[in-house]
Order: C-alpha cells, then structure tokens, then sequence
C-alpha cells in the first residue's frame, strides 16, 4: 500500500510539469504535444509579423475570460485523429475566442475544436466587436487568407455571430461542424459589412438566436456561396431560423440541406431581403420541416428578377399566418424553375405560396407545385406559369427523410415513375444523366440499358448487316467488329449509328469477324453487348457465286453480289400478287436501286447463269 501511494506522489510532479503556462503577452513559435495542456493565464496576442504553430492533439487552455488575439499567423493543423482543443479551463468561467483583427496573414484551423467561448452579451456597438464572435471573431480583415476546415466550433455565446462572426472579412469554411451556439444576432455564423465568405460541406445544426437567424445571418453588402452543408434545428426568435441575408449581401447556395429550423416572425429556412444585383442564386437544395410565422420555407422580399431559385425541393414547411412553402414580398420577381413545391401548410392547411404584394411578380416554369396555380395565393399574380405540374412527386420515403425521386418499375414508364422525372427543362438533354432534367433537388440516375447483338441473317464476301435490340436511354450506338474475340484488331472502332444495324462493309473473303455494340447518350456510355463466350462470330463467304445479299435502307433496294466471272445479272421486282414492277440489269458487286414504294411487301428476284434467288422484302 505503501509502495503504490509513494508511486502516486512521485507522479504528480509529472502531471504538473507537463504543463506549460502562459502568460499574457505576445505568443509566436511552436507549441507541440510535449508540453499540453497550454494554460492560458492572461490576453495573448500574435504579432503582426509572428507565426504561432499548434502541432496535432495539442490542448489550449484559458483559465480565465482571455482573448487569443491574431495580427499575425496562426497555423492549427490537427488530424483526424488528434485534433487541437480551445477551450475555456472552467466551461462555466469561459474564455473570449480566437480574434483575427485587421489580419493580412495566412491562418488555418484544421482539425480544432473551439469551444465555450463567450463574448460582451450587449448589443452596444461601442463594445463592438468585444460583443461579437464567441469562437472566433474575424474583423477587418479581407486581406488575409483564413481557412477554418474539418473543424467543431460549439457551445460559444456572442450577442453577434455566437460560434463565428465575421466584419469586412474574407474566410473560408469547409466541412466543419457549427453546433449549439448563441447569440441575439447569427446563432450559428454572422457576416457584417462587405464580407465574404465559402461554405462548403458544412453542418450548421442547433444554434439560437434571440432576435435574427438561429442559423447564420448575413448583413450589408456581403457575399455567402454555400454547398453541400446541412443547415439544421437552429432557433430563431426573430427573422431567419437558418438563414438571414439582407441589406445588399451576395448568397449564392448550392446543394445544401435546410431542415428543423423555426423562426418566430419570418423564414423558418431563409429570410432574404434586399439582395445585390445577380446575388440571389438558389440552386439543388433541399428545403424541408422548417417553420414561421410567415414564410415557413422561405421569406424573400425586395427580390429582383436577378434572383434565381431552380432545382430546389421546398417540402414539408409550416407557417402560422401564410406561404407555408414560400412568402414573396415587397418588390420581388424572381425566375422559380425546376422546383418541388409540396406538402407545406399553414396552420395545418395545405398551404404552398402566398404573394402578399402586387408589385412582386414571381415566374414559375418546369415546377411541380401542389395544388397548381390555385396553390399560389395573396394579392398579387405571377409574371408567369408555365409548364408547371401539379402531382404527387413520389418520393422514396419522405418519412424517413428520403426526398429522393421514386421509379418502381424503372425503365417502364408506368405510374410507378414520379412525375418529376425528365420534367424539369425545355431542352432534352441538359440533366446528368443524359436525359431531360428533373424537378426538385434529387436527380433520377437513368442507366442506359445495354443492347444485344443479334446474328446476322445476310451476308456476303466482303459485308455483313449487323443488328441489335433497341436500349432504353440510348441516342446512339456504337459498334466495334475485330478480328479476335479480344477485340485487339479492330476493324471497325466505335462507328457511331444512329439505329439498330448497321451495314459493315470492306471486308476481307473467307474471314472470322466478331462486333460488340454500346448504347450513349449526352452523358452515358453502356457496357458491351455480347462478352466473350457469347460473341457474335460471322464468317464472310469464299469468292464464288452465292447468295446475294439484300436489304432494304432510305427507301431504296441494296444487292450485294460476287461473280468471280462477272456474268450479266437481272434484277426483278414483283409486288404480291405476282405482278412484275421493275426489271433491272445489274453488276457483280454493290448495287443501288431507287424505288417509289413505301409500306410496302415486294418479291426480289435474281437470275444469273440459270440460278435464281427470291426474297420477300419490306419497304417502310
């Protein structure tokens, strides 16, 4: 017992100095995993022309309510298995949050976590920006090259912007985690005054706000692209549950999902007001069981017809008052195509679109929106409605929050197809697939079936007329004949055609060929008809008189013959009933003859040396 508590005491002088103090005052060099924790004893600063390196799995620690103020660089690379801690020692104390001020340096936070930063809970802007920014605040600084990536910024407080806030500032934040924030003012991120910033890949979830946008708000002048991020269960007592801009800002959002988030006046999803000229572009989000006021999904007002909403699902929103889905307003006449509008509600009511201005005219193209232009109230009109659809989008699993589109019975195009499939557009082919786009955020992946090659019924010396079945999706073929089942020699490399056969010609006598079709189109190229062990094998005949070939293509007759001796040949053209229609001298070789038939039976006859040869042909 003895021996153990002595082994105890001896260690705690260990525990003790692998700690590293630190005092308030300028900071630079490198703080490695050797000495963490870091014990943050008073403000810090890094010089303007300083750099401080933060190795892999290091923890900083505030023992009490200090700034980390960056002038110069600050480089945090964690991984993913060591990531770096900010951190207040007391959760309950807290500590003031990362502080770039009128930065011109490269900084990265990779792999860190900031957490339980708090700032000046006023709205004073005498104490601005002290009130803003509980992670980490970025002010003035557009300048710099900031990059917060794969990074966990939570349990912060500001009065602005509670996990980041930004000023005049230019960042860049990519597949990070901003949860369970606060502030009054931007919950989760807030952009202020002509900054800039990309989001990319990002789970913005369970922050709050007291006044405007549980989510991130963006304010003045200031420009937000945003893509595959995840915007969601943020709070709002004000305007904007998920997102706020306003005042001029540039959103451009891409491919995110806007899910669980309230406010409790406007845009349970989004609240847009007053963007800047070509700064409103909505495109292949998904927008679902947000709620509001007003404007359950979303709130726009002042838009312009610069704004674009297109391929976006907008389902499943509730408001109190009106535009379960969508709330248009003041002076707005935005270009809404491609769009799912379903399922949202006011007050339990199926409710779409309310336009609550005569000035705004909205125009509606390509959309599925539930209850057709009777599910677009208030008291103005769109600007157009055109090519819409009002059916059920037949979704995979919307319980489950599956908002994919649904085809059963795929490629059969049966009630199993959701109606928004190839949908979406005027022009055929502009979707991924090849095919014409669908409506909502999801697109239908069409598979191009693969054709089957069919043995050849005619063929010569030197051609055959090769054949396959039609595939669904396909605008084209592509056809390859080789001269092994490897197809290392080929003869014919991907001849485009534009049917089901094709007439391949020069080749040799007496010879082996293979050929292998593909279907394509726009964008999908199949497989292979026919692997090896099922290959389409023809042999083209020896250099004597034989059969001729005939066929039919472009309402013409084809006769293909070899004469080694080249005897006169005669052509004869019967229809049914026996009567001869025309009589024709012909050569040894290919031959043309043109007809003024058309769905029509004949008989083909060819007489040489004696020998005669009958076929029954259909013209179309």
């Amino acid at each position: 017992m003895k021996k153990i508590l002595l082994m105890i005491i001896m260690g705690l002088p260990l525990i003790v100095l692998s700690q590293t103090p630190v005092p308030g005052g300028p900071v630079s060099g490198t703080w490695d995993l050797a000495g963490s924790p870091y014990m943050v004893n008073g403000e810090i600063h890094i010089p303007e022309t300083a750099t401080l390196q933060i190795e892999a799995g290091v923890e900083v620690r505030f023992t009490g309510w200090y700034k980390l103020n960056v002038f110069g660089s600050l480089m945090a690379e964690g991984s993913q298995v060591n990531q770096i801690l900010f951190t207040a020692n007391d959760p309950a104390s807290h500590w003031h949050g990362i502080r770039f001020i009128e930065n011109e340096a490269t900084s990265v936070l990779d792999y860190c976590i900031v957490q339980y930063g708090q700032t000046v809970l006023n709205n004073n802007m005498l104490q601005f920006p002290d009130n803003a920014g509980g992670g980490i605040m970025i002010h003035k600084s557009l300048d710099a090259d900031i990059t917060i990536s794969n990074s966990i910024i939570q349990y912060n407080e500001a009065w602005w912007g509670g996990g980041i806030d930004m000023w005049e500032s230019r960042v860049t934040i990519d597949n990070c985690d901003i949860v369970n924030n606060d502030a009054e003012i931007g919950g989760g991120v807030d952009l202020i005054n002509y900054s800039e910033a990309t989001i990319t890949g990002c789970n913005i979830a369970d922050n709050q706000a007291n006044i405007q946008a549980g989510g991130i708000t963006i304010q003045v002048q200031c420009q937000l692209e945003m893509s595959e991020s995840t915007i969601s269960n943020n709070y709002s007592n004000g305007k904007g549950g998920g997102i706020l801009s306003s005042n001029g800002c540039t959103l451009n959002l891409n491919n995110n999902t806007i899910s669980y988030n309230s406010s409790g006046t406007g845009g349970g999803g989004l609240y847009i007001e007053s963007p800047s000229a070509n700064g409103l572009i909505l495109e292949s989000n998904l927008i679902v069981k947000n709620s509001a006021t007003y404007g359950g999904g979303i709130f726009i007002e002042d838009c312009q017809s610069y704004a674009t909403f297109s391929d976006n699902t907008i389902v499943f929103n509730s408001a109190q008052i009106n535009g379960g889905g969508l709330s248009v307003n003041g002076d707005s006449d935005p270009m809404i195509s491609s769009n799912i509008l379903y399922f949202n509600d006011v007050a339990g009511v199926i409710h779409q679109i309310v336009i609550t201005s005569v000035n705004s005219t909205p125009l509606f193209s390509y959309c599925d929106i539930q209850g057709g232009d009777d599910g677009i109230t208030g008291i103005g009109d769109p600007g157009g409605y055109d090519y819409c659809i009002d059916e059920d989008p037949l979704f995979v699993n919307s319980m489950n929050d599956d908002y994919n589109l649904s085809w059963t019975d795929y490629p059969d195009t049966n009630s199993t197809m959701s109606p928004c499939i190839d949908k979406g557009c005027p022009a055929p082919l502009p979707g991924p697939d090849g095919t014409c786009n669908d409506i909502g955020v999801y697109e239908y992946f069409q598979v191009l079936d693969v054709p089957e090659a069919i043995p050849p019924i005619s063929y010569s010396q030197t051609s055959f007329l090769a054949f396959w079945t039609e595939a669904y999706g396909a605008l084209w073929y592509e056809l390859d004949v080789a001269e092994d089942t490897y197809f290392n020699t080929l003869v014919y490399n991907s001849i485009i055609v534009n049917g089901t056969d094709y007439l391949v010609e020069g080749l040799d006598f007496n010879t082996e060929y293979y050929y292998r079709v593909r279907s394509a189109n726009a964008a999908l190229l199949s497989g292979n008809s026919n692997t090896m062990g099922n290959d389409i094998i023809i042999r083209t005949r020896e250099n004597f008189l034989s059969e001729p070939l005939i066929y039919s293509m472009n309402g013409k007759v084809k006769v293909e013959i070899s004469d080694k001796d080249h005897n006169p040949i005669d052509l004869q053209i019967y229809d049914l009933s026996g009567r001869l229609i025309q009589n024709h001298r012909i050569q040894s070789g290919s031959n043309t003859i043109n007809l003024n038939l058309s769905n029509q039976i004949i008989i083909i006859k060819v007489l040489i040396e004696g020998k005669a040869y009958q076929q029954k042909l259909f013209i179309p």
